[in-house]
């Protein structure tokens, strides 16, 4: 699905510097692999609606946009407005391969995806709220966990104990409370907050804590 979209997607990231983090100790977050990610989640939970709540979704936009969210951070120009930068990109890309209609609300959809307030507005499209979702969703849960213990084991010394803080301080920002407005993404959460929950109490255990 999308393949040629895919391809442009990593091949800009990569020859405009855009595919790793800036941060030094997180270079193994990968722009390309996240949205090719939030793609999947917006899949599943797209697939896992009622149908009669899917029926009138635009899941060629949806998906288009979750491919191209992030493409923006290939401009070090636009380091602090991405989405902006991305949707301009979009743009580029689509004019002679896409409908107007279809280009305009990818471009709304990627330079708003960052606006995480309008999961609390009614009148947000169904499509921005499961791109929302699924952008956050990705790097949660035992994806955050690994995302901390591979950013703790670049620091010296290294032990449990300061692995276990780490968690306690970013991965278990996740148990206080569900942002998801869909039902799917609703129990995407809950599950990813279980296993967060589950696994800092079995490593307070072994560590006698």
């Amino acid at each position: 699905m999308f393949e040629k979209e895919m391809e442009y997607v990593v091949n800009f990231l990569h020859e405009n510097k855009g595919n790793d983090s800036r941060r030094k100790a997180e270079t193994f977050r990968k722009r390309d692999t996240h949205m090719q990610r939030v793609l999947k989640w917006a899949s599943k939970i797209v697939n896992a609606l009622e149908e009669s709540e899917k029926l009138n979704i635009d899941t060629t936009s949806l998906y288009l946009a979750c491919l191209f969210h992030d493409i923006g951070y290939g401009f070090e120009t636009y380091k602090n407005s991405h989405p902006l930068q991305s949707g301009k990109i979009w743009k580029e890309y689509a004019k002679d391969k896409y409908d107007l209609n279809t280009i305009e609300y990818v471009y709304f959809l990627i330079t708003r995806h960052s606006n995480k307030e309008l999961f609390e507005d009614n009148s947000t499209p169904i499509e921005l709220v499961i791109l929302m979702e699924a952008d956050w969703l990705d790097e949660e849960g035992i994806m955050s966990i690994c995302w901390d213990l591979m950013v703790e084991g670049q620091n010296n010394p290294q032990s449990y104990e300061e692995a276990l803080k780490r968690i306690k301080k970013y991965s278990a920002h996740i148990l206080l409370g569900c942002p998801m407005v869909t039902n799917p993404a609703k129990c995407f959460w809950k599950h990813k907050q279980q296993v967060v929950k589950n696994f800092i109490d079995e490593l307070e255990s072994d560590l006698n804590r």
